[in-house]
């Protein structure tokens, strides 16, 4: 085993170094013969190059210092770690072999130098990228971007290497600055290319290369440890938790809980909330258009503690009989558990005026997202929602694993949901005391490897936009509608 990983991280840092060599062979060889500048912090450091003949790869590591920082305090210590790698063999490559500017000489034309500059440079970094590496500046910024602001990568580098090469025309030629851009475009077109290799577009399931890594490297437990593989796997674990709470805007991590998928999350309610709250004869609404798991844990609970089940009609357009719902409403109301999106109907339930009306009796909400979580823009703070449950299974992420959002002062009241190992504080034969939630309902060793592949199927989601999914969704609805109507007897 021990050899496997020295075997493999050897051959992981040669591919990294391999990519820096052929990046700074393109650089060398082609663009700065040219008087071209590259992308990113490199491109400023050749302006600074150009103008004061100071060391293109030394002022790459400073200018990157607040970069390695700023992947640290967003992505982690594993991150921040491997911008260091990356930024420093490409730095020490770059002005090692600077000597080539001089002294070797393959083409004059400029558009050439600009062509064969891109290529090396993008193959480069596409090595680089796929062993899970990179090389600072605009790639860890613009990861960055995408994580709060969810727009592409590849948008923000293009926009803020545009400013930069435009920056550049004022000092160069303009000449120098449009063929820089072709050598930019170049490069990030065979970067993508090669680091996402030929079956990418073939997979179903949206797994990353380091969740894959996990699964086959890492067998340490999480939070339990102060060995690297330990503290590797918790911190993936829990940046997955900060990457689950960024895409729902809970307030809070400690309000993200890892399920095996919404059913287990409407258990997890329905067994908890009903110990702590509920009373034989007290009530719990949902409607007739839920999934059975928002059906079953509620009748469960009615056979062994007697509550009783009500549901909400629904009118013969499949819409939700909002006028009576107050109605159904009463003193010993207890919880309302609501589908956001119906499974069967694809009726979208306004359950932002549900909690409202719900709220103005003290009574809390849980919404099954199951159907939501994939296709809309959520924001549980806006919604006001006590509990909101979704799977990773329908996002493109793996089985088996799903969320539970829970406001903090409803988590800090319920009770365990399962017992031993990872939800445990202090053990003695006189009295357990339990861990602060999340913990306090995560039972036994998690699934820390589903939980990252959770984090980059979100991640994919939000590079694609939700907003996007929504309107293209919708734009084929009403032509499969327009279509069905041209057939008779439909």
């Amino acid at each position: 085993m021990a050899k496997m990983e020295v075997k493999k991280q050897c051959l992981r840092y040669f591919q990294i170094f391999l990519g820096c060599f052929i990046v700074c062979m393109g650089f060398n060889l082609f663009l700065i013969q040219a008087h071209l500048l590259t992308g990113g912090l490199s491109g400023v450091a050749l302006i600074i190059y150009y103008l004061l003949d100071i060391p293109v790869g030394m002022q790459n590591i400073v200018y990157n210092l607040p970069i390695i920082y700023l992947a640290y305090r967003v992505f982690g210590r594993l991150y921040a770690v491997d911008t260091i790698l990356g930024t420093v063999i490409l730095s020490v490559i770059w002005d090692a072999t600077a000597f080539l500017q001089s002294t070797v000489h393959i083409t004059g034309d400029i558009m050439l130098n600009a062509i064969f500059g891109g290529v090396l440079a993008g193959i480069g970094f596409g090595l680089i990228f796929r062993s899970n590496a990179n090389t600072g500046g605009l790639d860890v910024v613009g990861a960055v971007v995408k994580k709060f602001w969810s727009i592409d990568v590849g948008t923000v580098i293009f926009v803020l290497n545009f400013v930069i090469v435009l920056g550049s025309s004022f000092i160069f030629s303009l000449e120098e600055a449009l063929y820089t851009l072709v050598s930019i475009y170049v490069t990030a077109e065979l970067t993508n290319r090669v680091a996402a290799g030929l079956n990418r577009e073939k997979s179903i399931m949206i797994v990353s290369p380091r969740a894959q890594e996990i699964c086959n490297d890492i067998l340490a437990n999480v939070h339990r440890g102060v060995h690297f593989l330990s503290q590797q796997a918790t911190e993936l674990h829990e940046g997955a938790r900060e990457t689950v709470r960024h895409f729902i805007n809970a307030e809070k991590t400690s309000e993200i809980l890892f399920t095996r998928g919404t059913t287990e999350a409407i258990n997890l309610v329905a067994q908890t909330f009903c110990e702590a709250f509920m009373k034989e004869g007290d009530e719990v609404v949902v409607t007739d258009m839920e999934h059975h798991s928002n059906i079953v844990p509620w009748q469960l609970q009615a056979r062994k503690r007697g509550i009783v089940v009500k549901h909400l009609p629904i009118t013969d357009d499949g819409q939700l009989e909002l006028s009576t719902f107050t109605s159904h409403l009463s003193s010993r109301t207890k919880l309302v558990s609501i589908a956001h999106v119906s499974n069967v109907l694809g009726t979208v339930n306004p359950v932002k005026e549900i909690v409202r009306m719900a709220h103005e009796q003290g009574i809390p909400v849980l919404i099954d997202g199951a159907q939501s979580a994939p296709h809309m823009k959520i924001d549980v703070q806006d919604l006001d929602c006590d509990f909101f449950a979704f799977s990773g299974h329908k996002m493109y992420g793996p089985t088996g694993i799903g969320v539970l959002y829970g406001k903090e002062e409803w988590l800090e009241k319920l009770p365990p949901y399962q017992g031993g190992g990872e939800m445990i504080d202090r053990v003695s034969w006189e009295k357990t005391t339990f861990e602060r939630p999340p913990l306090k309902f995560e039972a036994g060793t998690p699934d820390y490897v589903e939980t990252h592949g959770l984090a980059t199927a979100i991640d994919y989601l939000l590079s694609l936009g939700l907003d996007n999914i929504q309107a293209h969704e919708q734009e084929l609805t009403n032509y499969c509608m327009e279509q069905l109507q041209t057939i008779e007897n439909i």
